[in-house]
């Protein structure tokens, strides 16, 4: 009785209604914020422990779905425990319902595949990130690197490379997605161009290389 009495004296106490809508968008956009910092925060340091408690601490109200799933890969991934980080992004891949996120789930799925030595299915997992979401290039770094593991592929690998960023350069739309990819584009590029014995122009890409890496 006494809200219903006093309805008209809302806005004087707590603002423009109109505003309360904005106010869970801006709670979540916090939220994530905060989550990315104290990630990567830990990350950095090599505490891998630490990031894995940041992603149960943030997803402890679906500590199983499929965004916590896809970031405890990642952190798997990063810490170098492959086969965990496989199991967790398998059930990622199933659950997540966004195509851009089962292709990043994907992407890092084919990089614990491919560290276990696991070269087709790991290239499979790449071609299917690729085909989950169009303009998205990531997976060419680890298509790339896979090729040049084997040791037999620096041509086609030198072909991934030039679209990782694509024919006109990265869109700025899909920078979100796609991340700033200059440092691993002139890193790969270096090797693929040693593999080929074209020495002359190795020295200038990995110098690139060295000069876009964030030394974050």
């Amino acid at each position: 009785v006494f809200i219903l009495m006093n309805v008209g004296a809302f806005p004087k106490w707590m603002g423009n209604p109109d505003r309360w809508l904005v106010y869970p968008f801006l709670a979540v956009l916090w939220y994530k914020i905060f989550e990315e910092t104290f990630l990567v925060r830990a990350l950095r340091r090599g505490n891998y422990e630490g990031a894995l408690k940041v992603v149960r601490s943030f997803n402890f109200y679906n500590p199983e779905g499929g965004r916590a799933l896809m970031r405890r890969g990642q952190v798997l991934v990063i810490s170098r425990r492959f086969g965990e980080a496989e199991a967790a992004l398998r059930r990622a891949v199933v659950s997540l319902r966004s195509h851009a996120a089962q292709a990043r789930a994907l992407e890092l799925l084919g990089d614990a595949l491919m560290e276990q030595g696991r070269d087709d299915e790991a290239l499979r997992s790449y071609e299917a990130a690729l085909h989950a979401v169009p303009g998205f290039r990531r997976p060419y770094r680890g298509m790339a690197e896979l090729m040049l593991r084997r040791g037999h592929g620096a041509v086609g690998a030198l072909e991934c490379i030039e679209n990782i960023v694509g024919p006109s350069g990265l869109s700025w739309n899909r920078w979100s997605s796609n991340g700033q990819s200059t440092d691993d584009y002139w890193a790969l590029k270096a090797w693929a161009l040693a593999e080929l014995g074209r020495g002359a122009e190795v020295e200038k890409a990995a110098a690139e290389a060295i000069r876009k890496t964030n030394l974050k």
